[in-house]
This record gives C-alpha cells, sequence and structure tokens, in this order.
C-alpha cells in the first residue's frame, strides 16, 4: 500500500532581526495543518523546506503544500 508524500513549504518573516530559532516554530505549524485537514497525518511530510527571512515592513507566515 503506497501512500503518497507531502511536500510543505514554509517561510516565516520576522519584524526583527533578534534571536528567532526556526525550528521553535515547525512543529506547531506542523500540527496546525494536520489538525485543520491540510494533510492527514504529519507523517506524510516527505520533504520540509523551511526559510526565515526578515520583512520589518510585512512580517508574516507563508506555507505551501504540494
Amino acid at each position: 500500500d503506497k501512500t503518497e508524500g507531502f511536500c510543505v513549504n514554509v517561510g516565516l518573516y520576522f519584524g526583527n532581526k533578534r534571536r528567532n530559532d526556526i525550528d521553535n516554530f515547525l512543529k506547531p505549524i506542523m500540527d496546525v495543518l494536520m489538525t485543520s485537514g491540510v494533510y492527514p497525518d504529519d507523517s506524510l511530510v516527505t520533504d520540509l523546506i523551511v526559510a526565515k527571512r526578515y520583512s520589518k515592513e510585512n512580517p508574516r507566515l507563508e506555507i505551501s503544500v504540494y
């Protein structure tokens, strides 16, 4: 039984350059995606791409799942 995997691309855009550990943000993001029904189980994620950027004017979180 082959189960299709998912790729998750996360862009974290912080408003300042103070110390922000991106690994602390990942688990809650992955859990929210699963509980909201984006994918059935986060163990099906085969690729995880994470970028930390800075945007003082527009701090945000960008997520793509494919």
